[in-house]
């Protein structure tokens, strides 16, 4: 069985789980999924980090993450600040006491940071967004936004992707050559007139709000008049 196989059988599988489990399985099991994702990231991480051997670093890494997870998890975002302060002043400290036998060597505790800040700290703002009003909408844009296969920046002549996700104006452009930058690719996909565009004017009105009042929309879109503000 190939790897190309094996991942559309994981598709398969896992993407309605994970569907479901976002929809229907609330907010707690939810963040079950999300806390067990990042300890097995975690984990893979340490692996790759460490190697062989660094038990106590290894540990370190795990006990703040599911700390982190769990404050994410209350929704209280001075818990969760201070348990990633005090997280990293103990592996601070715990380095300190140890430097007698290892010497000054802020290597491991800079990995040890790095794990925390990487993994679980990211992966706690999908608890907390799903907690969220409309969180259920904002999970999945999240999981949808990069299935065009496009990154905005590059579309250019030659660049791979779903361009039909663009409206007309970067599609000619893009067909004679010529570079979108990211802010006139945002501005030309949420300020058109495509099913995207009024699908996230229906279900994601607080996002449509702040995408109203952001920078970035403040220009000339080929579908929208001039609000009249300087660009």
């Amino acid at each position: 069985m190939t790897s190309h196989l094996k991942r559309w059988i994981t598709g398969i599988i896992a993407v309605p789980i994970l569907f479901w489990i976002i929809a229907r399985g609330g907010e707690g099991a939810f963040a079950v999924l999300i806390i067990l994702a990042s300890l097995v990231g975690m984990d893979e991480y340490n692996r790759m980090a460490f190697g062989r051997g660094f038990t106590f670093e290894k540990a370190e890494t795990m006990i703040i993450a599911l700390f982190i997870l769990l404050a994410a998890f209350h929704a209280n975002l001075p818990l969760l600040l201070a348990v990633l302060t005090f997280g990293v002043m103990t592996v601070l400290m715990l380095n300190l006491l140890r430097i007698r036998g290892q010497g000054a060597d802020m290597n491991h505790a800079g990995r040890v940071i790095l794990g925390v800040l990487y993994i679980p700290l990211l992966m706690a703002h999908f608890i907390l967004i799903r907690r969220s009003p409309s969180g259920v909408l904002w999970i999945f844009f999240i999981l949808v936004w990069p299935l065009p296969g496009t990154s905005p920046p590059i579309i250019s002549e030659g660049g791979s992707g779903n361009a039909s996700f663009f409206p007309k104006s970067v599609r000619a452009r893009r067909s004679r050559g010529q570079s979108v930058s990211l802010p006139e690719a945002l501005r030309a996909v949420f300020c058109s007139s495509t099913s995207f565009s009024r699908c996230c004017r229906r279900s994601m009105p607080l996002f449509w709000e702040w995408w109203e009042a952001s920078p970035v929309s403040s220009g000339i879109s080929p579908n929208r008049p001039s609000s009249g503000r300087p660009a």
